[in-house]
């Protein structure tokens, strides 16, 4: 399955799987929508096929300095491979700021929104959400969230993983600064109490988009 092909069905099923729940996130609500989006080079080769020009405009309108937005360290499943070894992943020294997402509107709607990075989607909440107040998710919700994030990586194992904007001027220039290497998937992180319910997921999952990975939990 080529790779926007692989993203479109990915989507398409986590959307469709989000309308069992009920969320007070709708069109203005944009706390969220910060310059602290991590993604991957395959989300981000989908996004500038889709919306280029929009997302180059937005690219020569910021500087990216060393305060512009949160950089990871180091990746999901790079995380997941120490749990699951039953030890402590590195520190991630990546420090989230304050900026309003460049592709954001003056009425607070987001200009890429059809195409937007899988993390933007996951951002959901089940209560309004007010600066300097945590999103409420349900737990079995951020097991599948970090799930979806682990197969993206995997499948771009040759790509990088980064804040957006990042991974936007990579695409551009071939720059590879403050970027990490994707790495393969080591297995889920799923709590026992879940498991059952996961495995249904997964079997969903691979109906819509053909991905099949071995469910492992530490």
């Amino acid at each position: 399955m080529l790779m926007t092909n692989f993203i479109e069905a990915l989507y398409e099923f986590y959307d469709d799987f989000l309308k069992g729940y009920a969320f007070s996130c709708a069109a203005g609500c944009s706390t969220c929508c910060t310059t602290n989006v991590v993604t991957t080079t395959m989300e981000v080769d989908y996004l500038m096929e889709k919306a280029g020009n929009r997302v180059r405009d937005a690219l020569r309108e910021i500087d990216l300095d060393d305060t512009f937005g949160y950089r990871p360290s180091i990746s999901i499943n790079e995380s997941a491979s120490y749990y699951l070894k039953e030890q402590y992943p590195p520190e991630d020294t990546g420090v989230h700021t304050k900026g309003i997402c460049p592709l954001l509107s003056q009425e607070g709607l987001c200009s890429v929104y059809q195409f937007r990075p899988f993390s933007c989607r996951a951002m959901t909440s089940t209560k309004p959400c007010d600066p300097g107040e945590g999103a409420e998710m349900d737990p079995f919700l951020i097991t599948v969230n970090l799930s979806i994030q682990q197969i993206i990586e995997h499948v771009d194992s040759k790509g990088f993983t980064g804040n957006l904007w990042d991974v936007v001027n990579y695409h551009e220039t071939k720059a590879t600064l403050n970027l990490i290497r994707n790495r393969p998937f080591p297995g889920f992180l799923v709590p026992p109490q879940e498991r059952g319910r996961f495995l249904a997921f997964t079997r969903r999952l691979k109906k819509r988009t053909g991905i099949e990975l071995m469910l492992q939990t530490p």
